[in-house]
């Protein structure tokens, strides 16, 4: 059993891909050929924004669009702290402040009132909100836009684990400036190695950040507007991503019946993900947390999964605030005593389309017989 099958993914469209990577190869448009631009259009359509940039890995595209955002040493960028490090690295690779906040206990999102009292603490005109919608499940857009109204300042969405989710019926976020994500393998759209993209409506942002990915040319390679990236989205792995895309939709069906079959079987046991407003998750991973009434820490719970072969993931062993590289030019908000609290309970199990009924059941299983031994 595998915690994510790619090996079982690819099968099922190898031949599609290797007959798009043989045209690659014989046409030899190896770097920004018409397959990025195919793959570009189609993906930005499917989401609903206007633009879409490929770019070569999720870091790069939150990395640009802060450059694009002119994100620099006078900015402060209000992010959670219960997160990966790619979310706050680009922030002080560009000399700005992260300012970590806490998360809702339930939704595992950025905590909505805590984003206020920071913003009023901390923020000043041209700052910037990056949220991150985690595990595949969009932030309270609607409430964020109330408090972001109140202040002078930027959103962009972190959604590297959630490509193709839906918020209130809508795939596409009106009130950011842009929808960044990772195209690495295991995420829910994923490519043959690193990948990324940025989402947007905005013309004038779109060709600012075509122009960063791209060292920051103007109308041809010599006409440099800006200071730029070599960032570009690879076309073998573009090729790989639209063949990807003709299957994501019922993979994504599939997990979502997993994942529903984990929350009932599981209810007693584990507490997940919840939002209270409506939404599709894109189940980047499938996460749950140990209550309170249970003595037992995820790692635990992870060890015993281990020896019965159940393999899982806790994400994440501490938060990004905690990490030694933040320990110094950023600014913690309040105690972060929720994400701290969701690193020692919360777990990753199983979470892929290819799993038969009898590894399902035997996830199940398992994890009541590992908490019922507590």
């Amino acid at each position: 059993m595998k915690f994510i099958d790619l090996q079982a993914q690819s099968e099922r469209v190898k031949l599609s891909i290797e007959k798009r990577i043989s045209e690659i190869l014989d046409s030899a448009h190896f770097i920004n050929g018409p397959t990025v631009t195919e793959f570009e259009i189609s993906s930005a359509k499917y989401l609903g924004y206007k633009y879409g940039i490929g770019v070569a890995s999720g870091t790069d595209a939150l990395l640009v669009t802060l450059m694009a955002l002119n994100v620099g040493p006078n900015t402060r960028v209000f992010l959670p702290a219960y997160t990966y490090t790619a979310t706050a690295e680009v922030v002080c690779l560009l000399g700005a402040t992260p300012v970590f906040i806490d998360v809702d206990i339930n939704s595992f999102l950025i905590n909505p009132s805590e984003l206020r009292s920071a913003l009023d603490a901390h923020s000043k005109p041209g700052d910037v909100v990056m949220t991150v919608d985690l595990f595949g499940e969009p932030c309270d857009y609607d409430t964020l836009a109330e408090i972001l109204n109140d202040f002078s300042v930027e959103l962009i969405i972190d959604g590297a684990q959630s490509f193709g989710c839906s918020y209130k019926g809508k795939s596409d976020i009106a009130t950011t400036r842009a929808f960044c994500t990772s195209f690495f393998p295991a995420k829910p759209l994923g490519c043959a190695g690193d990948g990324g993209a940025i989402y947007t409506s905005d013309e004038e942002f779109a060709i600012k950040c075509k122009s960063i990915k791209n060292h920051g040319m103007g109308q041809d390679k010599y006409d440099i507007k800006r200071i730029g990236l070599n960032a570009r989205l690879d076309t073998v792995q573009a090729a790989v991503l639209i063949e990807k895309m003709s299957i994501f939709n019922s993979e994504l069906n599939e997990k979502t019946a997993l994942h529903s079959m984990y929350k009932e079987k599981l209810k007693d046991v584990l507490h997940s993900q919840r939002v209270h407003y409506q939404t599709r998750s894109a189940l980047a991973q499938s996460v749950f947390r140990i209550p309170d009434n249970s003595n037992m820490k995820n790692y635990e719970l992870q060890s015993r999964l281990h020896d019965k072969a159940i393999p899982s993931m806790i994400y994440y062993p501490k938060t990004v605030a905690d990490q030694t590289a933040y320990s110094k030019d950023s600014i913690i908000f309040g105690e972060l005593q929720v994400s701290r609290y969701l690193c020692e309970r919360t777990i990753a199990l199983p979470m892929h389309a290819y799993l038969n009924e009898n590894d399902v059941s035997r996830i199940i299983d398992s994890i009541l017989i590992c908490l019922d031994a507590n």
